[in-house]
């Protein structure tokens, strides 16, 4: 192993500093860490990957250890969250030495409650790991797994009644569907113990700003309904969005932007969006730039999203996991559909499988508001290094899950050339791709 070139890159906030109408606060909290690592200690910036330089020049391996990044928290009063919007791939909590929580998963945000912690100054110590672990997917594949704290942290800070943010960031999933001719917006909600008594009010709004819907609900009926007679739909011509906030009283209130839409598939005619037929020209994307590695900042995605739309693409394919919730928004904004994937990829382990179908449940319910995703992938090129005793049954099992938790989106996986076309395998998801490499990986 030879020395690491750079180990910091200081990038802009990925998240902004955002009040909610009632004293919400999302608080990035990028600035200022201390990282240790390898024996060494460095001042750095979020988002930050120790492997911008070795996990990308392609010689004597890159750097896969434990790193501790640490900062000194302010006392703060009220109701509060650490975010993490994500740690490659094991991560462990800690505030003045006490283990708050641990995340297996390099791909996904987690959440932890700090209420009553930071009555006084703390030290906040974030522990991240991107060793081979056994029990952690992916197991192996072509990109680099980059270490560290590479989208950033923010502190949440809530009044006592609250839309819960553990779940997805704002406690709130929309999910639009056509009945008997005509819409509902199907809500999913969940507010602190707090509020489990208050009336809670969802009102969606158009682009233009005017009321089109609205729904009330009690907190703990973490469900509500509104219904459209003809809602402008999205599509990758008019990625049309509405606005959902959801209020409750004497409490605070949150914003989700949802779309309106249908898609189908048919194995003769092809894809179908909104009742018309669409060829999709896709590409594949990694959340990577080189001497970056994957700390990319707003500016970078949005560059990414510019280049796809240049070269004439309608849709991308997020490969091959769970990438930042911006981008997804993003490609909602751009009118790009999106193929959103899990890292179940190249070789199957019966050891990882309560991490996958744990990934799998975090991307959907973390990535559900965003009109843009038409399918769930539950695993990439899984065959390439031979079909493994239980595979069927863990793929069965994934592809139920995701059924379980969004019925309005087909399940897909990707199959590689030396996976027989008739293979059981292949008839687990509603949708196939098949990857080819002529020439490549074969002649």
């Amino acid at each position: 192993w030879c020395t690491v070139n750079i180990y910091c890159i200081c990038s802009g906030v990925i998240a902004e500093n955002k009040k909610g109408n009632n004293g919400m606060q999302r608080i990035a909290l990028n600035k200022h860490w201390r990282l240790a690592l390898d024996g060494k200690t460095y001042d750095v910036d979020l988002p930050h990957t120790w492997n911008n330089i070795d996990g990308q020049d392609g010689t004597n391996g890159y750097l896969r250890t434990k790193g501790v990044y640490s900062k000194t928290l302010d006392p703060r009063e009220g109701v509060c969250y650490l975010e993490v919007l994500a740690a490659n791939s094991v991560a462990e909590v800690y505030l003045d030495g006490v283990k708050l929580c641990s995340h297996e998963g390099g791909y996904s945000a987690f959440w932890t409650e700090l209420t009553g912690k930071l009555g006084k100054q703390a030290k906040l110590e974030i522990a991240v790991d991107n060793s081979p672990d056994d029990a952690v997917y992916p197991t192996m594949a072509d990109f680099t797994f980059y270490g560290g704290l590479y989208r950033g942290v923010n502190l949440i800070v809530c009044p006592e009644k609250h839309f819960l943010p553990t779940s997805n960031g704002t406690g709130i999933r929309a999910t639009a569907y056509k009945r008997d001719g005509h819409w509902e917006l199907d809500i999913e909600f969940e507010v602190s113990s707090a509020a489990a008594d208050s009336e809670v009010t969802f009102i969606l709004k158009d682009a233009d700003g005017k009321e089109v819907g609205a729904a009330r609900a009690k907190g703990a009926d973490k469900r509500a309904v509104i219904k459209l007679e003809e809602p402008r739909l999205w599509d990758v011509d008019d990625p049309y969005l509405y606005t959902l906030t959801g209020s409750i009283a004497d409490g605070d209130s949150a914003d989700i932007e949802t779309g309106f839409r249908t898609f189908s598939f048919d194995a003769d005619k092809g894809f179908f969006l909104n009742g018309r037929h669409l060829k999709i020209k896709g590409v594949s994307r990694h959340q990577d730039r080189e001497g970056v590695g994957n700390a990319l900042t707003l500016e970078m995605h949005e560059e990414d999203i510019k280049l796809i739309k240049e070269v004439g693409a309608n849709s991308v394919r997020l490969a091959h996991y769970q990438h930042s919730d911006f981008f997804y928004t993003l490609c909602d904004r751009a009118g790009l559909l999106v193929w959103a994937e899990v890292p179940v990829i190249s070789r199957f382990s019966p050891k990882r499988q309560l991490n996958a179908l744990s990934q799998l449940k975090e991307l959907i319910i973390q990535a559900k508001n965003h009109p843009s995703i038409f399918t769930w992938s539950i695993s990439n090129e899984i065959t390439i290094a031979g079909e493994s005793k239980g595979l069927r049954q863990a793929l069965s099992e994934l592809n139920a899950l995701a059924k379980s938790l969004d019925d309005t989106r087909p399940t897909v996986m990707a199959a590689v050339t030396m996976c027989p076309a008739n293979s059981d395998l292949n008839s687990i998801t509603d949708i196939l791709g098949y990857n080819h490499y002529f020439g490549w990986y074969m002649g």
